[in-house]
């Protein structure tokens, strides 16, 4: 930032508490921040202090919403909910894998169709995707021989996430370094 004074900076962030430190640092270094608040809960301080905000919470975005709040709907807010869903592991014949997010490459979830082919007995649920980003993986699960072990959901709303995770035994997150 220091070498580029003269120029308007933009940093992204995500952590309200780094919205909060660098906010001090705008004037002197000539950058704004857009801030992506991805949880349920209203950092005001950093939505104030940011330049932008975009929340993927309705509940957050109807509590803060002005010219400066967008709410982006894309992702799925962080819900303390769903971290209450409890099961007992059993031992089985078959587990359910299972996988909530964007289908984007940087996911991994192609490292994960390859994995599942040596997990005789997994299979995998993945919730979220669109038609174009299912249709990809239907077409990658065929070409591992894997078509009748993967279950697509497609995009769910916040509110019908946790009953589709319940026959889910283990969720994972195959995100690759870049991610």
């Amino acid at each position: 930032l220091a070498n580029n004074r003269n120029k308007v900076n933009l940093i992204f962030l995500s952590k309200s508490s780094h919205v909060n430190l660098l906010s001090r640092f705008k004037k002197f270094f000539n950058f704004k921040i857009i801030f992506e608040n991805h949880q349920d809960k209203a950092f005001v301080k950093a939505i104030k202090s940011s330049d932008l905000t975009y929340v993927v919470s309705p509940q957050v975005y109807e509590k803060v919403k002005d010219k400066k709040v967008i709410l982006w709907n894309y992702h799925y807010p962080v819900r303390e909910d769903l971290f209450k869903i409890r099961k007992t592991f059993k031992t089985k014949d078959q587990y359910t894998l299972g996988y909530v997010g964007s289908l984007n490459p940087e996911k991994g979830l192609d490292i994960l169709l390859k994995s599942l082919q040596s997990l005789k007995n997994f299979r995998l649920k993945i919730i979220g995707g669109n038609e174009k980003q299912i249709s990809r993986f239907k077409l990658l699960a065929k070409n591992h021989h894997l078509e009748n072990r993967i279950i697509f959901t497609g995009f769910l709303p916040q509110g019908k996430i946790a009953n589709a995770l319940k026959e889910v035994d283990i969720l994972v997150a195959p995100f690759k370094r870049t991610q």
